[in-house]
């Protein structure tokens, strides 16, 4: 019985031995299945360090691109600045002279208005008191009977 024993004994070693290296091939396959990810998780983060560290490159040099124009364009703008307080200094000026230079026409205007009555007011009356004394003459001729100068041609 004893024979039988060993017997069983072994065949479960070795079922029990059959089962386990089933088990262990089909961890070795698991195992090498989690290299072959770990590997292409590897080389995927590589990759994306990669262009990550290719990206901030790019990142930095339109930083200090953009940082160069900028520097640059501040000399401008203040250039333009400048440019604008004496275009509104110049106008302020023009629009003060031209606001005296106006005044000054007016002021001129207007005395030669004065002058221009005082000396054509004699002018008109005399004119005026021609006219009313034609006028009469006129009135006067037509009453008595003489022919106008006008009437005889």
């Amino acid at each position: 019985m004893m024979e039988w024993s060993v017997a069983v004994a072994a065949g479960v070693f070795v079922i029990l031995s059959a089962f386990m290296i089933a088990v262990l091939m089909n961890l070795r396959r698991l195992i090498k299945q989690l290299q072959g990810t770990a590997l292409q998780m590897e080389e995927r983060a590589r990759l994306l360090t990669v262009e990550a560290v290719q990206l901030l490159q790019r990142t930095d040099h339109t930083v200090l691109m953009m940082q160069e124009h900028l520097r640059k364009s501040a000399s401008f703008m203040e250039s333009m600045e400048a440019a604008g307080t004496v275009i509104k200094s110049t106008t302020q000026q023009v629009d003060n002279i031209s606001s005296a230079i106006t005044h000054s026409v007016m002021q001129h205007v207007q005395h030669a208005h004065e002058e221009n009555q005082q000396r054509m007011s004699p002018l008109f009356r005399s004119l005026d008191a021609g006219l009313t004394l034609w006028s009469a003459w006129q009135r006067f001729s037509k009453a008595s009977g003489d022919p106008t100068q006008g009437e005889k041609e």
